[in-house]
């Protein structure tokens, strides 16, 4: 998860820098936010072993921008993130600062797709590889702080692959026997088939929420945290049927390859959970919960 962080941090702070530098010549016209957009699509595509596109950019960028038609595939076209619509805010003091502060952020339609093959590689570490040379301990700097405050998703998605195979103790005939059920659905999780092998499928879709803080890098905090006041999805954790989200409520922690919440809450389409407390671990996959039933 650490690189997973890294990776956030290199995108963000390469619009962030190149945003800084633009609003001191292009403000509000069609030609420089054009000529912005072309110059972060160029860093960005430099540092991606994929397809960086950014459609269009609104905004004066003085205070906030718009992004529209955003996404980032590996190098074949499969899809890591996709975004319709990014909007936020800004103050151009927090950049000079070094900081990475954004407000009234607002997603519009935001898929993010994470999978990882049976050789072991997540596709976003295929896309951003990252430096593996091991760097001398420095002070806190540009990308060190990265915040986001009053965040809004609409009809967002999620989707988590991982790699499965069927017990390796078993025999032949019972090998396939096992992957026949597991493709038809008649095991607890979603499995489909891929390319060298199978995948477990977890996806999150509709999602809607509104989200307080969302912490991505701090010199004083370790991993990645969002706050969430409020938030809706259909949830396909598992085989149908789907959890109906109504509501949810909590603090998520993301550190190294696992997501822990404690005593967060969720209103169900039939009961309400409440002291709901688990981790998901992304590597092999596995999730653990307690919960307490109110109705």
């Amino acid at each position: 998860m650490k690189r997973t962080v890294a990776i956030v941090v290199a995108v963000i702070v390469g619009l962030a820098a190149l945003v800084a530098a633009a609003v001191v010549v292009f403000t509000s016209t069609d030609f420089g936010r054009e000529r912005v957009r072309r110059f972060a699509v160029g860093k960005l595509a430099g540092a991606a072993h994929g397809i960086v596109r950014i459609g269009k950019i609104e905004g004066n960028l003085t205070s906030g921008v718009k992004l529209i038609d955003v996404s980032i595939t590996d190098s074949s076209g499969a899809p890591f993130v996709a975004v319709d619509t990014v909007i936020a805010g800004y103050r151009i003091g927090n950049f000079i600062d070094k900081k990475v502060y954004l407000h009234d952020v607002r997603l519009v339609r935001p898929t993010v797709i994470l999978s990882k093959l049976s050789d072991g590689d997540w596709n976003y570490e295929r896309i951003f590889p990252g430096d593996t040379t091991p760097s001398p301990a420095s002070a806190p700097g540009f990308g060190s702080w990265i915040r986001f405050d009053d965040v809004a998703v609409v009809e967002g998605r999620l989707m988590v692959r991982t790699p499965w195979q069927p017990d390796d103790t078993l025999a032949a005939a019972a090998r396939d026997s096992a992957i026949t059920l597991a493709l038809g659905g008649g095991g607890r999780n979603r499995i489909e088939r891929v390319s060298g092998g199978f995948q477990k499928v977890m996806e999150f879709r509709q999602i809607t929420g509104q989200f307080p803080r969302i912490r991505i890098a701090d010199p004083e905090s370790e991993g990645i945290l969002a706050e969430v006041a409020t938030a809706r999805m259909i949830a396909e954790m598992f085989s149908p049927p789907a959890a109906d989200v109504r509501d949810l409520a909590g603090t998520f922690h993301i550190v190294d390859d696992s997501v822990y919440w404690r005593d967060a809450r969720a209103q169900l389409s039939a009961s309400k959970l409440s002291k709901l407390s688990g981790t998901y671990y992304l590597d092999p996959g596995d999730l653990w919960v307690r919960l307490h039933g109110d109705t």
